[in-house]
């Protein structure tokens, strides 16, 4: 049996439901061969959540008391945000130490340097939850489509913006009476101007672009529209052709032309991106030797997003 011991950072919506996952699936972990086991976990207010997990993890407020913790197999960073974020994954893989992380911001914008370190030391770095959520892209792309050339990728990779345009079309709801129930529901934030006015998109469609064509995309250069000015209105010209409008996302590569797009765009509902409602997320990606691949999924929410960082976790653990 292999013991493979975490140190995750972050135990709110996604950090939390890394631990539940690893808690309860324990056993079956085991009957794969690995013993995992959180040690640490890394938060602002321990008290908040020493009755909700397990006794036996030991909750720190200094992240040195994971980075320099020389039993810690695997840093897991689940916090959010750019800053003390990097901290971590930098520090992290400047020991060596394999990264798992859910942080499609920090990636988007220190893209280079991310790879950069993870090859240098030798420590992989693993996101397959920064982009899509529940949905195994990055693991489709880093396989199935290896030996493929990638020539455009496109989809809805925001629920929350899914989840407003969806009930605009269906029910006839305007967009402020809208966003407000997306954020009683907990699909919105406070300040949804990530997901609304589209960099949180943007984010993600650099990502996937730079895995894709080994390139180095600024996100900040990518023409980025989002949905706050839809109006019903809209959707009405728009069902007059049979069609709905979605948020959508787009990469693709003409030549040595790398172009990148996020935009609200007219769909016929005859089409499966037309018919893709609530939270949902789909990317398709066409690919010379494939054709069209489409992957369709959860692409937000506490569980989705965190088996695809329990998954990255799954698949260092039986390298290390």
């Amino acid at each position: 049996m292999k013991k493979i011991t975490i140190g995750i950072f972050g135990a709110g919506t996604v950090g939390g439901g890394v631990i539940e996952i690893i808690e309860k699936q324990k056993s079956k972990f085991q009957k794969l061969g690995l013993d995992i086991y959180i040690k640490k976990c890394g938060v602002r207010n321990p008290e908040k959540y020493r009755d909700q997990f397990s006794s036996s993890i030991e909750w720190v407020t200094n992240i040195n008391d994971i980075l320099n913790d020389p039993e810690i197999d695997i840093v897991v960073e689940c916090i959010g945000g750019i800053d003390i974020a990097k901290d971590i994954v930098f520090g992290a893989l400047n020991q060596g130490k394999p990264v798992v992380t859910a942080n499609k911001a920090l990636l988007a914008a220190h893209w280079d340097e991310c790879q950069s370190l993870s090859t240098k030391n030798e420590a992989t770095l693993a996101f397959e939850a920064a982009v899509g959520g529940g949905l195994p892209i990055i693991r489709t792309m880093n396989t199935h489509l290896k030996s493929d050339n990638i020539q455009k990728i496109s989809g809805i990779l925001n629920g929350t913006t899914n989840f407003i345009l969806s009930k605009m079309d269906t029910e006839n709801v305007d967009y402020d009476e809208v966003l407000k129930e997306a954020q009683a529901l907990g699909f919105a934030e406070a300040d949804p101007t990530a997901d609304v006015e589209g960099y949180d998109i943007r984010a993600k469609i650099a990502i996937l672009a730079n895995l894709a064509w080994d390139t180095s995309v600024d996100e900040t250069t990518i023409s980025t529209k989002g949905i706050s000015k839809i109006t019903l209105a809209d959707f009405e010209k728009a069902h007059k052709n049979k069609a709905t409008i979605k948020l959508l996302a787009t990469a693709e590569k003409k030549g040595e032309n790398i172009k990148c797009s996020v935009s609200p765009v007219i769909v016929p509902y005859s089409e499966i991106l037309g018919q893709i409602n609530g939270a949902t997320n789909i990317v398709s990606i066409q690919s010379e030797f494939l054709g069209e691949t489409t992957i369709v999924g959860q692409g937000a929410g506490r569980f989705p997003t965190a088996n695809s960082v329990v998954t990255d976790i799954i698949q260092i653990s039986n390298k290390i």
